[in-house]
């Protein structure tokens, strides 16, 4: 589009551009059924920016419709969009697998060290064979609602009687916290 053609405010220009929405969004979604219409919609918005911010990439020479174009610039827009959610779910992926796999082994040195002798603490002031069963699956690595579901307790129940065991612990002067 040469200088004279362009409208004197890029404002304006993108409202032009913009009235193209409709049928470049139909077409993208013909061409990408399974992504997501917020996205088709990004990506058109995109395609938009780019075109505002250097409006000479549309060379009317070429005899290329406007639709045409903006349908091309949209759908590279779009696979960058959809790069971008791979990486971010893969990113998430590898984090939910980390802690999902974070064996109580795999945790610093000093860490088990200092459970361990926490726990010996903790049976030393446990009175019962529940208490007692809740700090074996507490050392396990389980998590108050799979000691709960595992033991049977409704409710918070393992929270409950970490809680007692923990004020115990306080008295003596040493606690889960710690």
């Amino acid at each position: 589009m040469s200088q004279a053609e362009l409208p004197s405010d890029w404002r304006t220009f993108a409202a032009d551009l913009f009235t193209h929405h409709d049928p470049v969004l139909q077409r993208l979604a013909r061409q990408n059924p399974s992504v997501d219409r917020e996205d088709l919609h990004d990506s058109f918005v995109k395609a938009i920016l780019e075109i505002a911010s250097n409006p000479e990439k549309f060379d009317t020479s070429r005899e290329t419709r406007i639709e045409d174009f903006l349908a091309g610039a949209s759908q590279r827009a779009l696979m960058q969009i959809l790069r971008t959610h791979r990486r971010r779910k893969k990113r998430e992926e590898k984090k939910a697998e980390a802690v999902a796999n974070d064996p109580p082994a795999a945790r610093p040195v000093l860490d088990t060290v200092a459970d361990c002798e926490l726990a010996q603490q903790a049976r030393a002031v446990a009175e019962t064979d529940e208490e007692r069963n809740v700090l074996r699956l507490w050392e396990l690595g389980y998590t108050d609602a799979e000691i709960g579901n595992e033991l049977g307790l409704m409710g918070d129940g393992a929270k409950r009687i970490r809680d007692r065991l923990t004020q115990r612990l306080r008295r003596m002067g040493k606690g889960f916290d710690d």
